[in-house]
């Protein structure tokens, strides 16, 4: 083995870290949901579509979405992953639980902090702005 070759288990790891951000911590717990969040925020945009279809119904995963991500997400995102995130924008217990781990992601930040809380509303907002772009019941 070449030093500069990843053993299996880290390859897989890797892997797991751009398709599958919240199956990497267990227990599946408020610390471990705000770990996924900052993985996902940290993801340059051409890298969000690398989530696999399932993250898009987590509201950890929508998180730690920008309105950059969610941009690129319609111009590019297949219409499953649309479909997940307007879903999630409609179910008042994720949006819940985004925001529970946004406010404690600027709780981090330092007293008196919003820039967590008001980037998930911008992204919100966009896609309730853009929401034709989300719904495809009303398209077919």
């Amino acid at each position: 083995m070449n030093e500069n070759d990843l053993y299996i288990v880290e390859e897989f790891d890797i892997l797991m870290r751009f398709r599958s951000p919240y199956d990497i911590f267990y227990p599946i717990d408020f610390i471990s949901k705000k770990k996924v969040a900052q993985i996902v925020l940290r993801k340059k945009i051409d890298e969000i579509l690398l989530i696999n279809e399932m993250g898009f119904q987590q509201d950890s995963v929508f998180a730690g979405l920008t309105e950059e991500h969610i941009e690129y997400i319609v111009k590019n995102g297949p219409r499953p992953y649309k479909e997940n995130v307007l879903k999630i924008v409609q179910d008042k217990k994720m949006i819940e639980g985004a925001y529970e781990i946004v406010q404690d992601m600027d709780d981090d930040l330092g007293k008196g902090v919003s820039k967590n809380r008001e980037r998930i509303r911008k992204v919100i907002q966009y896609i309730k702005d853009n929401r034709i772009v989300f719904d495809f019941d009303r398209q077919d």
